[in-house]
């Protein structure tokens, strides 16, 4: 074998080994680069995990308090409802009692009247009789007949009436100490009232309030839901943008690879053909 063969074979020697080389770098970056976005989408997958869980635990949350919302809504109607009630029963009784007191007022106030006009009605007719001399027939004479029936029926009348008159004032007094118990009962119910109301009203403004907290806590949890519902939405969209840009990367390193596996296979036939041609001149130059 001649030198000319000598470095042909060296040469073709070296450039197998320089493609070879060549060759197991790009399969190393290669290599790298896929664990590199393998690394990389699984970290993606770990972010987009716990963005799920929190967008999970916050719709919990939410979830929650539009409960608790419902039962405090539920609580101040009934409360309400309550109170009306309680308010509406109160001017009831009261009107019906007043009512009563007024009846009873003016019904003692007729009976007073038609006593005093049947009192002034018998002290005109015994005024009558006295005027006209009948009331010396009111004692007996000896030796006379008794006194005259109708004097005595005027005079029984009048005491009747008298005791009537007493009667009456003194159920009249007996009355007007029963309305003085009366309304200081309906002051008592009155003042109990007012207490009970005021509590009510305190509870419905404690529970307006917690109500408005809830909302805004609510509102707070809401916007919080819709910002890491976005960052998600964007992170998803960063991450897919990533992964069609490696992908695409992949493809080109592929392509390059293939590129350069063809342009290596073409030279190791050059190279063949050519380290043949050279076998077959040296043959005949020997011959020769």
């Amino acid at each position: 074998m001649g030198s000319g063969q000598f470095f042909m074979n060296l040469h073709y020697d070296l450039s197998v080994q320089r493609e070879g080389e060549e060759l197991a770098m790009i399969k190393r970056q290669k290599e790298a680069e896929v664990k590199r976005l393998q690394e990389e989408l699984k970290s993606r997958e770990d972010d987009i995990a716990r963005l799920s869980k929190v967008l999970h635990d916050n719709q919990d949350t939410i979830t929650a308090l539009r409960d608790v919302l419902g039962e405090k809504d539920f609580a101040i109607q009934r409360l309400e409802v309550t109170l009306d009630s309680a308010v509406r029963s109160a001017a009831s009784q009261d009107a019906l009692r007043l009512s009563a007191l007024r009846e009873k007022d003016a019904l003692i106030a007729a009976v007073q009247g038609s006593l005093s006009s049947s009192n002034q009605d018998v002290e005109a007719l015994a005024d009558s009789l006295l005027s006209q001399g009948l009331e010396d027939y009111s004692a007996p004479i000896p030796g006379m007949s008794p006194p005259n029936p109708l004097i005595s029926q005027i005079q029984e009348k009048g005491r009747l009436l008298s005791q009537a008159h007493k009667d009456i004032q003194r159920q009249s007094a007996q009355h007007q100490r029963d309305i003085q118990d009366l309304l200081n009962a309906l002051n008592e119910s009155q003042t109990l009232l007012q207490d009970q109301l005021h509590h009510c009203k305190k509870r419905l403004q404690d529970g307006a309030q917690e109500h408005k907290m809830l909302r805004a806590a609510l509102r707070e949890r809401e916007m919080e839901l819709q910002e890491e519902r976005r960052k998600h939405s964007a992170d998803q969209d960063q991450a897919s943008a990533r992964l069609l840009q490696l992908q695409v990367s992949a493809r080109e390193r592929d392509q390059a690879t293939k590129k350069l596996l063809q342009e290596a296979e073409s030279r190791d036939h050059m190279i063949m053909r050519l380290h043949k041609r050279l076998s077959q001149g040296g043959g005949m130059r020997d011959t020769l």
